[in-house]
């Protein structure tokens, strides 16, 4: 029994915590069914974007229409061209009615948003809420054998930094998820209906939009996670640096946490390098491959004779390249939301002690008659079910008795105390105080 009772198996144990594998389809899924209460408030946010949006695509093809008009000369409802060379006449009134039009759609549109930035305020506040008081809850009920793999710097970034995470990106995402669903469909559709020729040269660009925001979001992802990992490995060394500062000092472990706290910080230094690299590199890249769209249509346009529509496509390309500009914007959000997820859910879904099972009348009430007498009885107990620890043991202490646990790190001295505390659940056998079985 002296032999890998102690430190070895729990820290074995937080090893493996540390190398536990992440599944970023998984936890996008598990967030989505997370919003499923919050089916209507969502379904109201997505009416006012989606009818943003589509007043927005809809000021192009106004414009077209204007456009198209000013530019006729044997039928320009805009301009009368006078008898005598160099003089016209503006209908003032029609034009700034009809630009009045455009600039409706565009403050319609700037109140519609606005409106759904309102609500999904109050929606992202009550989540993070209520997803506090789930990992309140559920830390509350976890065995010691839980924290024995942790650290406390990183349960406690688990239920503020990633809550916090979670809650402000909550919006952004959300919003721009649809707004970027709604403008590319409807973009989509406005292009073919204004000029099919022009809409074939816009659609030629879209997969190298696409090639290249799905290659910089791989790469991105796997540095995001590396730098959540080791935040929160950081955060538990400075919390555990200061909190035993005298306990380092007093053994000059200085320049060893010193050490430590370099190699980790390090890291995050070069992962969060390369995450930010990667999701700005978007940006460039995207505005290059719209140039080269906006090249296209001005070709094929003055080709066919159409002002109107090359007006109009110059803004639909903008509008066309917009949901994959977001995706820039929001996909270092995104990596970060899901890796800040992926470690929430990883609490929440850690069993959890059961409690109530046993009937109240056989649980000790009251410590007055209490005499001390403690019993193993073939007690079988192990961190883990790889390495053995303590098999078929057998003590009896009687009332009074004095027993020293001697023994060197590791031995199983404080695991014996944890056992009658009842901090970890035995596999075989009980535990007994005064005939009752600890578990009652």
């Amino acid at each position: 029994m002296a032999g890998p009772m102690g430190g070895g198996a729990r820290g074995g144990m937080h090893g493996r915590s540390a190398e536990r594998p992440k599944n970023f389809k998984k936890t996008v899924r598990r967030l989505i069914t997370e919003f499923k209460p919050l089916v209507a408030p969502l379904s109201v946010v997505a009416f006012f974007v989606i009818l943003a949006t589509v007043l927005t695509i809809l000021s192009p093809i106004y414009l077209r229409e204007i456009m198209n008009r000013l530019s006729d000369v044997n039928n320009n409802i805009y301009i009368d061209f006078m008898e005598q060379p160099g003089f016209i006449h503006i209908h003032w009134s029609e034009l700034l009615r009809d630009f009045g039009v455009i600039m409706g759609f565009y403050v319609v549109a700037a109140l519609l948003n606005w409106i759904a930035d309102f609500i999904i305020v109050k929606i992202s506040a009550d989540y993070a809420y209520g997803l506090r008081k789930d990992v309140k809850e559920k830390l509350d009920r976890l065995p010691l054998a839980f924290f024995d793999k942790q650290t406390y710097g990183e349960i406690l970034s688990r239920g503020t930094n990633d809550v916090d995470t979670i809650s402000r990106s909550m919006q952004q995402i959300i919003l721009q998820i649809i707004s970027g669903i709604t403008m590319f469909i409807g973009v989509l559709i406005a292009m073919f209906v204004t000029s099919w020729e022009l809409a074939l040269v816009a659609i030629a660009i879209l997969p190298l939009s696409i090639v290249f925001t799905a290659g910089i979001a791989i790469f991105s992802q796997k540095e995001f996670k590396t730098y959540h990992t080791k935040l929160g490995k950081l955060e538990s060394l400075v919390e555990e640096n200061f909190g035993g500062y005298k306990v380092i000092k007093l053994f000059n472990r200085q320049e060893d946490q010193t050490k430590r706290f370099v190699e980790i910080n390090d890291v995050m230094r070069q992962a969060d390098h390369k995450a930010q690299f990667f999701s700005g590199f978007i940006f460039p890249t995207l505005r290059f491959v719209n140039n080269i769209g906006f090249v296209g249509v001005c070709v094929v346009g003055g080709l066919l004779n159409d002002l109107g529509s090359i007006i109009a496509f110059l803004m639909f390309l903008q509008m066309f390249q917009q949901p994959f500009l977001q995706v820039g914007q929001i996909s270092n959000i995104i990596q970060s939301t899901v890796a800040a997820a992926e470690r929430i859910f990883a609490v929440l879904d850690e069993e959890a002690l059961a409690g109530g099972e046993a009937p109240v009348v056989r649980a000790v009430d009251s410590e007055d008659n209490i005499q001390g007498e403690i019993v193993f009885d073939h007690v079988a107990f192990s961190y883990n079910e790889e390495q053995k620890l303590i098999e078929d043991m057998n003590l009896h202490v009687h009332p009074g008795d004095a027993i020293a646990i001697v023994g060197p790190t590791g031995a199983g001295k404080t695991t014996i105390v944890n056992l009658i505390m009842r901090f970890y659940e035995i596999q075989h056998g009980g535990i007994y105080l005064d005939g009752k079985n600890i578990r009652d």
